[in-house]
């Protein structure tokens, strides 16, 4: 019966202690007493409290020390048994053993006193802030984190500084994609700050801009500046077929078309050619196939022809499936075979 009352005892006492040391993180609300409150989000969290480093006093003077708020600190003097009093028990108290423990922001003196030795702290009572943080930063950028609210050293520290570097002043640097934690130490207060550096986004293929395909009837011209006049007259059809062609088309049409020189030149041929039955076109029937050059005799042919000429031209066209057709133009301008020119004619049949 003895034990466990000893047991109780113990076990009472351990929780008095630990309920008198304050830890704050998570979504903490940590006000510095005068009504200004900080706030952490999910990736954020701030611990504090407990006890500092001790206070050496040097007697018979005045020490100036720093403390935060909910902290607790021992005062190291010469002997015992000396009397502990505060300027003012609503920002620092401290007990007859010399433990002070801070309650607000402020400034305080703790005096200890022995007969004619005294000692004597002006302590300040300071609250740090995370006041700047970020919980993204982009590859290759920086982001000066900052801590206000105290003249305390602050060390910074970074949980993977191949993802993401931090200066001694708080510079944060992002390396590589990746998830890090920023830490910021000042005395017994742990900042901390996590912190992603995204994957960058793939840069989109640049899709070539298609050109505008003009369309075209019967009568209108082409004119392409610098190249040609392209110009289809009339579709009609033939009632003649050649007695020793291989083809048999169901229709053949005579196309009539005049085409002008205004610049075109080439290495490769004396002039502007335009052939409607060769790889320049492509003739399509009505139902959608491919027409062909069909070997009957025209009026006029196709020339080469140098700047500033014109051509009076015919083509014999072979196709599938009678009705109107349409006439697919595709041209390079001369020598630049990256500039190529599209056009397309509408051609209803006589």
């Amino acid at each position: 019966m003895k034990r466990k009352s000893i047991c109780l005892s113990l076990l009472l006492t351990l929780c008095i202690i630990l309920s008198c040391i304050p830890v704050y993180a998570g979504n903490a609300d940590f006000s510095d007493g005068g009504g200004n409150s900080q706030n952490y989000s999910s990736s954020g969290s701030l611990s504090a409290g407990g006890y500092r480093s001790a206070i050496t006093l040097k007697r018979g003077k005045t020490v100036t020390a720093y403390i935060c708020r909910t902290e607790r600190a021992k005062f190291k003097v010469s002997g015992s048994k000396y009397k502990w009093k505060t300027s003012n028990k609503k920002i620092a108290t401290v007990t007859s053993s010399g433990i002070v423990t801070a309650k607000k922001n402020g400034k305080v003196t703790i005096t200890a006193q022995k007969g004619r030795t005294v000692y004597k702290c002006r302590l300040i009572v300071e609250t740090p802030k995370l006041s700047s943080k970020t919980g993204f930063i982009t590859k290759g950028k920086s982001f000066q984190f900052k801590i206000t609210g105290t003249k305390q050293k602050i060390r910074w520290s970074s949980s993977n500084k191949s993802v993401v570097s931090i200066s001694s002043s708080g510079k944060a640097t992002a390396k590589k994609s990746g998830t890090v934690f920023i830490t910021a130490r000042v005395s017994t207060y742990k900042f901390t700050q996590s912190v992603t550096v995204p994957k960058p986004s793939p840069t989109p293929t640049p899709q070539p801009q298609k050109p505008v395909v003009q369309t075209y009837t019967l009568g209108q011209t082409w004119a392409v500046p610098g190249q040609w006049r392209l110009t289809i007259n009339s579709v009609s059809e033939m009632d003649e077929r050649n007695p020793y062609s291989d083809l048999y088309p169901a229709a053949v049409y005579l196309i009539d078309y005049t085409y002008e020189n205004i610049g075109y030149t080439s290495n490769f041929m004396d002039g502007l050619y335009i052939d409607l039955g060769s790889i320049d076109s492509k003739i399509i029937d009505s139902q959608g196939y491919i027409g062909y050059e069909y070997p009957n005799s025209p009026t006029y042919y196709p020339q080469e022809i140098p700047v500033g000429a014109k051509c009076h031209a015919q083509s014999c066209i072979g196709v599938d499936h009678i009705g109107n057709l349409k006439i697919y133009m595709d041209m390079y301008a001369g020598n630049d075979y990256n500039k190529k020119y599209s056009a397309i004619f509408n051609a209803p049949v006589k």
